[in-house]
């Protein structure tokens, strides 16, 4: 089983395709900046695990939020502008920031205590098992 994506991953820096820039690169108003984290997505053969790694400078545990709906995981936060927003403005900028959500797909029949999640340097660890474990095939009897 192969793990599909809702959202294709950007190869580079915000702003992404939601966010409305003028042609001198300010944020038009009302427009929200998004960021999308990057991830690795890492399958272990062996072991039977899948490990996702995902990009999350500056966040602690307690800005994400991780979510699991049938077989659809949701990782969503906000990664906070530091800056002030005062007169002058940015020469260059580089930082993302903003809310974001990945929407993964996940093996049916993982439960939600075969996902583990760690924090770890900006980094946040998800894994689980590529087969659940519980899934296996029954026999059903012909009457």
């Amino acid at each position: 089983m192969s793990i599909n994506l809702r959202k294709r991953p950007r190869t580079s820096s915000p702003p992404s395709d939601s966010t409305e820039i003028s042609s001198d690169g300010e944020l038009l108003a009302g427009a929200i900046p998004t960021y999308t984290p990057r991830m690795n997505i890492y399958e272990d053969f062996d072991s039977n695990m899948v490990t996702i790694t995902f990009e999350l400078p500056g966040l602690k545990r307690d800005d994400v939020a991780i979510h699991l709906l049938y077989n659809e995981l949701t990782i969503s936060g906000q990664i906070m502008d530091q800056c002030p927003q005062e007169m002058g403005g940015y020469s260059c900028r580089e930082i993302p920031y903003g809310k974001f959500h990945r929407f993964i797909k996940i093996p049916l029949g993982t439960m939600p205590e075969d996902l583990k999640a760690r924090m770890e340097d900006g980094l946040l660890i998800l894994t689980y098992p590529k087969f659940p474990t519980h899934a296996k095939p029954h026999r059903i009897p012909i009457a």
